[in-house]
Parts: structure tokens; sequence; C-alpha cells
């Protein structure tokens, strides 16, 4: 096992596995703001509510992979490391994702119960 290489695939998912949680946060906090500017008496949907309240959730995701990999690293366990990785890039890409889909379905009137629309 070729541990430079593996470090540094290990360090490329962990970053890009923390960017998409800051990412998450970082939209869940704005497009929370702004529905509650623009429709002060709509209640948020749940999914967005807790995207707005627990976004930083996410923060295990990398952590996971940094601890995992590390061991699998350490103990030169190709298959394990492959699999965190794997794992960890299509848990991150879910992660990234979800708020998306979930702030672009509260912005739509029948869904949100929203009288107006932008």
């Amino acid at each position: 096992m070729d541990r430079p290489v593996q470090t540094v695939r290990l360090i490329g998912v962990v970053l890009m596995s923390s960017v998409g949680v800051l990412f998450v946060h970082y939209y869940s906090q704005v497009l929370s703001n702004r529905m509650e500017v623009v429709f002060q008496a709509t209640a948020l949907p749940p999914a967005c509510q807790f995207l707005s309240d627990y976004a930083l959730v996410g923060i295990v995701l990398p952590l996971f992979a940094a601890v995992s990999g590390s061991l699998a690293i350490v103990k030169q366990r190709r298959i394990l490391l492959e699999i965190v990785l794997a794992l960890v890039f299509v848990l991150s890409v879910a992660w990234v994702l979800f708020p998306l889909v979930a702030w672009q379905i509260a912005r739509i009137p029948v869904f949100s119960g929203m009288q107006t629309h932008y």
C-alpha cells in the first residue's frame, strides 16, 4: 500500500467533506433568513427547519473519514480505506444536494403554503 498517495486521497476527501458541511450550514442560514424576511407568517417545512437548526451535524462525516481512514492507512487495510473514501464521498455529495432540493421545494407555494411567490 502506497501510504503517501493514500494519505493525500484521505486528506482530499476530508477537505471536500468539510467544505460541503460549511456550504450546507451557510446556505441554510442565508435562505432561512431570507424566508423569514420575505414570508414572515409562513412556517418552514420540517426539512428546512432541520437544516437551519442542525446543519453542522454533518461534521461527523469528515471526522469519521479522518479517524477511520487514518486507522486503515496505519493498519494497511486497503479495502477498508477504499470503502471509507467512497462512502464518505457519496454521503458528502448527498449532504450537499439535500439542502438544495429541500430549499427549492420550500419555495414552491403549493408545498409550503405561501400566498405569494417571488
